[in-house]
């Protein structure tokens, strides 16, 4: 077929051509304003991952000209502006007074800026203001510190922010701890409450905390009037609600959320509570979990799942010692190797010194699978339709504490604890981990004989302890430690943080348990009960879980003993039960656990992308909707993959094979895009339906995609893609177009939901028309004669006539066409 440069032409249509403004690509970033470092901000978009700028102007360091809120090319770089305290104010000891570090000029300067791209601001510990259509509730009483409980305001905006967030308006939250300023609504016109306060001893009606504001120049602005403390959950709750927000949930992050219990000590037998001598653990008697206890564990697993929100998963970790396999079968044979701690914490060993601790180097396990089966959990587990149910992990062959350990002893904890895994079945399956390792009481890891025995064996990443912050990333606990030639002689080495519960390793039942923590809290907390117990550890645990930390919770196998107690109910089960019964009070998003060398590399990849990959993300706008996603590489040093958080859907394109979507449940679209080492090439994702940007513009519905296959491929031709899917021409094949950008053919898939837009009309609104052309397909609506919308004016095609399009469209327009 030869190429002809032809357009459609419709002899009784007159088109009107309109010119189409520059596209502009709004950089995906946010900008953070405050006089002093706002924890709270910066934890939150750490936890999504969301890129910022963070820039501090106080009575020391002024802004000289005007915010630095375009690149070098003239395009915006921020899409949102988070104010940390309010209208930035600062007292200036040159005149005595308190102010805004900004001048009206500089603030001018970015009102522009926020009605020219449709940027959202937030202000966070802010004052009622007048200009927003808001005032103190009563100047008398200027701030107060007193708790008032937080309630959602009855109106739309206050709902649908709720919602756009995935927050329950039903959940409880309050003012502890955080001082506030109460407000009242001045001018309804412009402001609308999101949050308000109940009434207290110190104020006797209702007030507004929370502010929507729209200006009367369409400047949209968000306004808590509170202080934030990374620390308190209420400030993370609100900061997600302002989050989705102001990036309307388009974000180059991601929201997830973890649970994993990780169970100690599997296999091995731990000495119970003796409540005569306060021994924590008695040599007298032991207690080491059942079958029943896993069944009713496995049990517990499943149902579990049906009370969280859809597309959630939880499934426990099994850190195992196969030591304790032989002590069941028979004690004689275990080995019988010393594995407490004689040395400080944070002992960091010499290289090439220790202690052996075993008796015998290079052992090999004498026994084989057969054998092991006389232990009747051990059985139990080498079924893979019983371990196919829970995440394994090494937990050493003996339990020996790491820190002295010479290489030999190291080696034989490491790889015969592997012989172990691979007689039982799990070694190689997708549910065990091998690249990581939970060592006995975060052990190891400042002995680089250690080390270089785990990556010897493939393990490349150990687990920490939130109670070691020797141990953990305290600028960024998104992001693994890595060892350093000071604390542990070798560099590099990834630790992943793990939380400690108030479990204790011994504990049995709540009894004990309670005994325990009193033993242990008693004069600092008095006596206290179990359900005073659980639900201090509920708030601990809800607060990394509402600030997406990702951290598993430490257990051990005595925890989960349950065949034989009353309820059949185990500590871990209480324990989670409780934690995740109020999680769903909270929030609709799915909550999932992850298997060791997941959780690892999900920590390594957050760090990749930050440290290895230069990728630029914008947000194309075309007119009043931003249309597509583009991720532009400047240098990537690693492999690294990007995640897109969308509002809805996108258009995917089967054949861009670096691009790929994940999505848990109800929670948003996620796009990952992977770039290998050196690439340059950018990616472009398509939202479908474009995402309404600017104020007031109205919601698209989602063009609705049907998956066919691409008919002119066969003919040596790709099919159109969007904005080439108007016919040029029509043969025995099919309907052609022409590409964009090389002016060939391409294929046209066929719109079946509404066959006119592949000739550049809309269809009719109803078959009732106010005339029809002779050849009974197009239509005329009189009431859109004039719409400049409209490319035709009021013609259309007539919905009804689709089935005659398809057969016989060449004979149709054969003459519009000039066929």
């Amino acid at each position: 077929m030869n190429f002809i440069n032809k357009s459609i032409i419709f002899a009784f249509i007159t088109f009107a051509i309109g010119c189409l403004a520059a596209e502009v690509q709004l950089g995906m970033k946010l900008l953070v304003l405050s006089t002093s470092r706002p924890d709270s901000v910066i934890k939150s978009l750490q936890s999504y991952s969301i890129e910022y700028d963070y820039l501090e102007y106080n009575y020391d360091n002024p802004l000289k000209g005007n915010l630095p809120l375009y690149t070098k090319d003239e395009q915006p770089k921020y899409y949102g502006v988070v104010l940390g305290n309010g209208a930035l104010s600062v007292y200036f000891k040159n005149t005595g007074l308190w102010g805004s570090i900004l001048t009206a000029a500089q603030w001018d300067y970015l009102y522009d800026y926020q009605k020219k791209y449709g940027v959202r601001i937030v202000a966070l510990d802010d004052t009622p203001n007048t200009e927003y259509g808001t005032a103190i509730f009563d100047p008398s009483i200027w701030g107060v510190s007193s708790t008032q409980k937080i309630s959602i305001a009855n109106n739309d905006i206050a709902k649908s922010i709720f919602k756009e967030a995935g927050v329950k308006s039903t959940v409880t939250l309050d003012t502890q701890g955080l001082y506030h300023v109460p407000g009242k609504i001045d001018n309804d016109k412009i402001a609308t409450p999101v949050l308000t306060l109940e009434p207290n001893e110190d104020l006797k009606k209702e007030s507004v905390v929370v502010a929507y504001t729209k200006t009367e120049d369409g400047r949209e602005r968000l306004s808590f009037y509170i202080s934030f403390g990374d620390w308190s959950i209420n400030s993370v709750m609100m900061n997600h609600l302002w989050i989705s927000w102001i990036t309307r949930s388009l974000y180059a992050g991601e929201r997830r959320v973890t649970f994993t219990p990780h169970i100690d000590d599997v296999f091995i037998s731990t000495g119970l509570l003796n409540y005569e001598t306060n021994e924590l653990e008695s040599a007298e008697n032991a207690y080491r979990s059942t079958v029943e206890d896993f069944e009713i564990l496995r049990k517990w697993q499943d149902s579990v799942v049906e009370k969280l929100p859809e597309g959630s998963s939880v499934r426990c970790e099994l850190a195992f010692n196969g030591n304790g396999v032989l002590a069941v079968i028979d004690p004689s044979i275990a080995l019988g190797v010393d594995g407490e701690r004689y040395c400080d914490i944070e002992y960091k060993k010499t290289p090439g010194k220790g202690t052996d601790r075993w008796p015998v180097k290079n052992y090999s396990i004498p026994y084989d699978k057969e054998f092991l089966e006389n232990d009747s959990l051990f059985a139990y587990f080498a079924k893979e339709e019983n371990s196919k149910n829970f995440f394994w992990s090494s937990h050493t062959f003996t339990h020996e504490n790491l820190d002295e350990a010479t290489t030999s002893d190291a080696d034989n904890e490491i790889r015969v604890n592997i012989e172990i895994a691979k007689l039982l079945n799990v070694y190689d399956k997708p549910y065990y981990s091998s690249k990581s390792i939970i060592t006995p009481q975060i052990s190891g890891l400042r002995n680089v004989d250690a080390i270089n025995v785990f990556l010897k064996y493939g393990i490349e990443a150990g687990t920490g302890d939130l109670s070691r912050p020797t141990l953990i990333n305290t600028e960024n606990p998104y992001l693994p430690f890595f060892t350093t030639k000071e604390s542990s002689n070798f560099e590099g080495f990834p630790i992943i943080p793990r939380t400690p519960t108030e479990v204790y390793y011994s504990s049995s039942t709540a009894e004990e348990n309670t005994y325990i923590y009193n033993l242990m809290y008693k004069d600092q907390l008095g006596e206290s009960t179990w359900e005073q117990f659980i639900q201090r550890e509920v708030d601990r645990t809800l607060n990394l879980m509402m600030n997406l930390r990702n951290e598993a919770h430490q257990f051990h196998q005595i925890n989960i003993r349950s065949h034989d107690l009353k309820e059949k109910t185990g500590l871990l089960e209480k324990w989670s039960d409780a934690v995740l019964e109020k999680y769903v009070k909270f929030v609709d998003w799915p909550v999932n656990s992850l298997k060791l060398d997941d959780q690892a590399q999900l920590y390594l990849d957050r760090y990749n992308r930050i440290t290895y990959c230069d990728i630029s993300k914008t947000a194309v706008i075309d007119g009043d909707y931003i249309t597509a996603i583009k991720i532009s590489p400047n240098s990537i040093e690693k492999d690294c993959k990007i995640p897109i958080t969308l509002p809805q859907n996108a258009f995917k394109d089967k054949k861009e094979t670096k691009i790929t979507y994940e999505k848990r449940g109800k929670d948003r679209l996620v796009a990952w895009v992977s770039f290998e080492k050196g690439e340059k090439e950018a990616k472009t994702i398509k939202l479908n339906p474009p995402l309404a940007w600017a104020v007031d513009a109205k919601a698209i519905e989602e063009t609705e995609i049907i998956e066919k296959e691409c008919w002119s491929e066969a003919l040596g031709y790709r099919c159109c893609e969007e904005g080439e899917s108007i016919v040029e021409y029509i043969d025995e094949n099919g309907w052609w177009g022409v590409t964009k950008g090389e002016q060939e053919w391409c294929g046209i898939i066929k719109n079946e939901k509404c066959w006119a837009e592949n000739f550049g009309l809309p269809c009719c609104e109803t078959e009732m028309v106010d005339y029809v052309l002779d050849n009974g397909v197009i239509g005329y609506e009189e009431k859109y004669e004039n719409d400049e919308t409209r490319p035709a004016g009021g013609w259309c095609g007539l919905k009804s006539a689709s089935d005659r399009v398809f057969t016989n469209a060449k004979e149709l327009f054969k003459e519009q066409l000039h066929l």
